[in-house]
């Protein structure tokens, strides 16, 4: 146990009790971090300055209190001075955990009705296993830190899916497109080679007759050159 998460504790936003508590170092110390929580609880201005949904990160020598509130409780972390903040809450999506994150999800999932109401402390032994377990899991950094590592690359590979994904659909798009255009433009091609056909005909058409009025135009002219220079029947008498 490295020791670097120390204590755990929830309290009332009304009264400023501690319902639950947990002290996750050697016997004798939890009496200190108590005394340290109540005191900062009942600080003058406390109430006024720390509202709902508040996150708060007090540095205190060697240690560091955690607080985060909602609107009935008080969710407390004492750790190591050095202990990595960005495993204390968690990230509002869900998308990355803290101590104190999976803390409140815990207890407010069992105990929230009972924390309205209870003693003092009359919640710590219902709460000192889960405590324990969570204290253990978020002291070992080596771990949580793979944890995190493992559940980064998951999300890089899915937005990297995701991405692909989206490609594949853009480019399926484009294909459909392509496809349309290609259908369009294979029915303009038939529609000009049955004009150019048409017009072929049609030029060819025209060409032939070109060549015949052409050639009965030389005959007209041949005609009125020959026809005088043939003898008439009245000389041929003389």
């Amino acid at each position: 146990m490295s020791g670097k998460v120390k204590f755990l504790a929830v309290s009332r936003s009304s009264d400023r009790v501690v319902v639950a508590s947990y002290t996750h170092v050697s016997a004798g110390r939890g009496d200190d971090y108590l005394a340290s929580v109540q005191q900062v609880l009942n600080a003058p201005g406390f109430a006024s300055q720390v509202g709902s949904a508040s996150k708060l990160h007090l540095d205190n020598g060697p240690n560091t209190f955690h607080l985060m509130t909602d609107d009935e409780l008080v969710f407390i972390a004492i750790t190591a001075s050095d202990y990595p903040r960005r495993h204390i809450f968690s990230s509002s999506d869900g998308a990355k955990t803290g101590v104190l994150g999976e803390l409140k999800d815990a207890f407010v999932a069992t105990h929230a009705d009972a924390a309205r109401t209870c003693a003092a402390f009359g919640l710590s032994r219902a709460c000192a296993r889960p405590f324990e377990a969570l204290a253990k899991k978020y002291d070992d950094l080596r771990g949580i830190d793979k944890v995190a590592n493992v559940r980064e690359r998951v999300e890089e590979v899915t937005e990297t899916m995701q991405e692909n994904i989206a490609i594949v659909l853009a480019n399926s798009d484009r294909v459909d497109q392509i496809d349309q255009k290609t259908e369009v433009l294979a029915t303009s091609a038939h529609k000009f080679s049955k004009k150019s056909t048409a017009l072929r005909k049609t030029m060819q058409c025209r060409y032939y007759k070109l060549n015949a009025l052409i050639a009965l135009i030389i005959l007209v002219v041949i005609a009125y050159i020959v026809l005088p220079l043939i003898p008439s029947g009245d000389d041929s008498g003389d």
